[in-house]
């Protein structure tokens, strides 16, 4: 197949707040075809893991937070798993979080950049949602694939919480192996949010970044479809609670997209949009409990509306 013709969807941890939602997603995902999938953590869990964090500068409750994970994890999962596939996903869980709390001891002597122990811990959101993802797609008959983006090679630049992704080293790293899965049938479910930087350590990039991930996947694919799964019907004219006086902006250039993204919007991260820009990769935001409704979408040619 055409790499064009690739669909890469993402799904917002808004869309993985309970058993409810995340069920939604399998479904979407399991309704359709010769996609890519980028995941971001269950809603509440990276604030959460960065709670604990600054509970006790210098010393993080590293057993705490990792009973706290495996509980969120296992509520979807004892709703959304039966059988071996959650028994499985309980043992795989479980060798996850004790490679974590393995970071207890990297971090003795303060030997460690604190950013560098936040990324890490961070990342396990995402890492952990993947996991609980590819668990359901198999279970629905369908030949998942789960990838950690910092092993799948997205490469960025700069800091340990902000990284820039560079485009043509990732590009090398990750197109090939995407692209084959999809057309050999399988669905590659990948880490959003996550990177590595060239010394091999894992980076982030920076907060809401699994949009940015997204665009990052559709492009180095060459695919010209991109759709960001949200908990609302696109981009608003204003608070998505005012439903009386906010309404959905139905088409948008990536120009007005970004600038509200830039504006404080949060509902596409800009880096995301300029990404997209780039390589002229068409923006689709969609809501997982709307799902047959249009939604926004951003591209060159989006009308401006007053």
């Amino acid at each position: 197949m055409e790499p064009k013709k690739i669909k890469v969807m993402k799904f917002g941890g808004s869309c993985l707040a309970d058993a409810d939602g995340f069920s939604r997603v399998v479904e979407i995902i399991s309704d359709d075809s010769d996609c890519i999938i980028v995941m971001s953590a269950l809603k509440g869990v990276t604030s959460s893991i960065i709670g604990y964090m600054s509970q006790s500068p210098g010393k993080i409750d590293m057993s705490g937070l990792s009973d706290f994970l495996f509980k969120r994890h296992m509520e979807i999962a004892e709703l959304a798993l039966k059988g071996v596939f959650l028994n499985n996903y309980r043992r795989d869980l479980k060798s996850s979080l004790e490679r974590m709390e393995k970071l207890e001891l990297i971090m003795s002597g303060n030997a460690e950049k604190p950013e560098r122990i936040s990324a890490f811990l961070q990342s396990f959101g995402e890492r952990l949602s993947v996991d609980l993802t590819v668990a359901a797609l198999r279970q629905a008959g369908k030949s998942a694939v789960g990838y950690q983006a910092d092993d799948l090679g997205v490469i960025t630049e700069g800091d340990y919480l902000n990284g820039i992704v560079s485009i043509e080293k990732t590009a090398l790293n990750i197109r090939d192996t995407l692209i084959k899965d999809v057309m050999y049938g399988k669905i590659p479910v990948i880490t959003g949010y996550i990177g590595r930087n060239t010394k091999g350590e894992t980076t982030l990039l920076g907060r809401d970044g699994s949009d940015y991930t997204a665009s990052v996947v559709a492009s180095c694919v060459g695919s010209m479809n991109l759709t960001l799964w949200k908990d609302v019907d696109g981009i608003m004219t204003g608070d998505p609670k005012d439903q009386v006086a906010c309404r959905v902006l139905r088409n948008l250039s990536y120009d007005q997209a970004e600038k509200i993204s830039l504006g404080g919007a949060k509902i596409v991260h800009p880096l995301a949009v300029s990404q997209a820009r780039k390589e002229m990769v068409s923006i689709r935001v969609r809501s997982v409990y709307d799902p047959f409704s249009d939604g926004t979408l951003i591209e060159d040619d989006g009308f401006r509306q007053p």
